[in-house]
């Protein structure tokens, strides 16, 4: 359960900023707030509206998701799609070998 960042209290504030009409976090005039340093994996963040003593709920941070790996028949289902996509503009535009452009 979040304390809240209160004295004597081991939560650490990260940012503060306040709401727009729509409920939206803002900070000046950028929508969202900044925080202080980057999140870690593993903490739990909140929100807290001071005005009106409301406290969000916990949320624990996620590790960022790791980029796709290509198998070997993803590269070459890429590959004739890039050369498909390639013979295609040149043949576009009237170029049908790569020594001398088309004037």
């Amino acid at each position: 359960m979040p304390e809240g960042c209160a004295p004597g209290t081991d939560d650490i504030l990260l940012g503060s900023g306040g709401t727009n009409s729509a409920g939206n976090f803002v900070q000046g005039l950028s929508t969202g707030i900044v925080l202080s340093r980057p999140l870690v994996e593993g903490e739990k963040i909140f929100a807290i509206d001071t005005q009106n003593n409301l406290t969000g709920p916990a949320v624990q941070v996620r590790p960022a998701p790791g980029i796709p790996d290509v198998n070997s028949w993803g590269a070459a289902t890429l590959a004739v799609a890039l050369l498909f996509a390639l013979l295609t503009r040149l043949r576009a535009t009237g170029q049908r070998d790569f020594r001398t452009p088309r004037t």
